[in-house]
């Protein structure tokens, strides 16, 4: 009996805990494993991580239109028995799984307030219910399957998701608790990208990424977001009540994205601990790129300055001699430099009404003082005296991974655009603290990129003024590099204008593997 037992435990198939939904026969093969739920809906799914792209070209005229008024929709339409029955049908797995499937679903869906916006947008069952009548296979695939896998901690959703799909509306209304039980366990999140508009792998990719975070960013256990190849280039989303998330984790890679979206990025979560920013690396179509100050930079951060553990920044490349440096700023989360603070979006639409009750609800969980950073923002602008910044009352900063000419204000190129190893280049600017003294007491990790001995005088002094003192100023600290050997930034790895005629001179995205399921 003991041998029987174990043959048959052995029999017994292992739980599916990551599912890629990419391409069609990925949702092919995803359709069966719903049949657990249906057969037993008190046995939730074992799935862990949830990868999910939708392409957003099958049927593009439908989906540009449903994106013109993307907040102008009958929120509870797609909740509707006979909607629901429609998606489930389509996935063609049969009566018994298919009603079970609904059960489950609608167990779900009928908890939400979706009434509250039935009334509020004035809309009749009918309204749209074209709109409803053809819903993608792979969209029902993806939502049956987030629905009824409430230990999902990874997701990686593709920047190509229909605007306003049902997929759409289902995690946003599950980030604004409109719907209760949506992702409850989520950790982490990704935006990932298999694409751009030209195909090509060594641009930039253009995506509505301040929407996206909109879609998870209230999340109750959230705590990391992660973009990268994104450029602000054509980005309509520009508004986000700040310091009204729950991520901890920010990390932007190899990105195009300028001061003005960087610094609301970093205004989203009411507490920041880990921040990983890197610019540059791809090209886009014309050779043009965003421009970054460290000052703006800063100033955003000043709002976490209590709480960040962890900080990379390698943004030389971005940053020309005006934006490395300026003057010092209180930790004053109310201070906007040139700026306008509107207390509503500029494109506010008094009729437009689930989307301002998802406003108010951010500015009622917003731990700032003011209200909202507008649609368009002045970068900050630096002073003539080139200073760096310091972060030496970051009581809680352990890591931290930065470039010379963000830390000391060092003018890293001449007027003939010659790169920082330039002779000429030999003093920092006036003013400014010293380096050991920009450094907090905590700091366990300090890496320094760009960093080349023998070029600048006084950067050579003040790094051997670091390792004399550092014992006594810096009691923690227990590695330091980038001084003996240079760290490479991207502006090193892949040239200063950030562009290239050869491949070799881009950095190029592993290659991802999406046939585990």
């Amino acid at each position: 009996m003991e041998h029987h037992a174990l043959s048959t435990a052995a029999l017994e198939p292992v739980p599916v805990q990551r599912v890629a939904l990419i391409e069609p026969v990925h949702y092919a093969r995803a359709a069966p494993l719903l049949e657990p739920f249906a057969t037993n809906p008190e046995k939730p799914s074992s799935i862990i991580e949830l990868s999910i792209q939708i392409d957003s070209h099958d049927g593009f005229m439908e989906n540009l239109l449903r994106s013109e008024e993307p907040w102008r929709v009958n929120a509870s339409k797609p909740w509707r028995s006979d909607a629901l029955e429609t998606f489930v049908e389509q996935l063609q797995l049969g009566t018994k799984l298919q009603e079970a499937l609904l059960k489950g679903v609608r167990r779900e869906a009928i908890e939400g307030d979706v009434d509250l916006y039935t009334e509020q947008c004035g809309q009749s069952a009918e309204d749209r219910a074209e709109q409803w009548k053809d819903v993608r296979q792979d969209e029902a695939i993806a939502l049956l399957l987030m629905a009824t896998s409430p230990h999902i901690e990874t997701l990686r959703l593709g920047t190509e998701l229909p605007a306003n799909s049902l997929l759409e509306q289902y995690i946003t209304y599950g980030n604004y608790g409109r719907i209760p039980k949506v992702l409850p366990k989520l950790k982490h999140v990704e935006f990932f990208t298999t694409s751009n508009i030209f195909n090509d792998p060594r641009l930039y990719h253009q995506f509505e990424f301040m929407q996206l975070m909109q879609l998870v960013h209230r999340l109750p256990l959230l705590e990391s977001v992660k973009i990268e190849r994104a450029t602000d280039e054509h980005l309509s989303f520009g508004w986000f009540v700040p310091r009204c998330g729950n991520r901890k984790r920010l990390e932007i890679t190899h990105c195009d994205i300028g001061s003005e979206v960087i610094e609301m990025l970093l205004l989203i979560p009411q507490e920041l601990e880990e921040l990983v920013f890197s610019s540059g690396g791809l090209t886009s179509i014309d050779g043009s790129y965003s421009t970054l100050s460290i000052i703006a930079v800063r100033q955003a951060l000043n709002a976490h300055h209590k709480t960040l553990t962890t900080l990379d920044l390698d943004m030389e490349m971005r940053m020309d001699d005006i934006q490395a440096g300026g003057r010092d700023y209180d930790h004053d989360e109310n201070y906007h430099d040139g700026r306008e603070v509107y207390d509503k979006p500029l494109s506010w639409d008094e009729n437009d009404l689930v989307f301002r009750e998802f406003w108010l609800q951010d500015k009622r969980a917003s731990k700032a003082n003011h209200s909202m950073i507008a649609e368009t923002l002045v970068t900050h602008q630096g002073t003539a005296t080139l200073r760096g910044c310091s972060f030496a009352d970051y009581p809680k900063l352990q890591h931290l991974r930065i470039g010379i000419k963000s830390l000391l204000g060092v003018v890293m190129f001449d007027w003939e655009g010659e790169p920082y190893n330039s002779k000429e280049v030999t003093k920092l600017p006036p003013g400014g603290p010293r380096l050991v003294d920009r450094l907090p007491p905590s700091l366990v990790t300090l890496a320094i990129y760009g960093y080349e001995r023998g070029h600048c005088q006084d950067v050579d002094e003040q790094i051997d003024e670091l390792l004399r003192e550092r014992q006594t100023r810096l009691p923690l600290l227990e590695k330091v590099e980038g001084i003996e050997t240079k760290i490479k930034s991207l502006g090193d790895l892949f040239g200063h204008i950030d562009y290239g005629d050869e491949d070799d001179e881009l950095w190029t995205e592993e290659e991802r593997d999406w046939t585990w399921i």
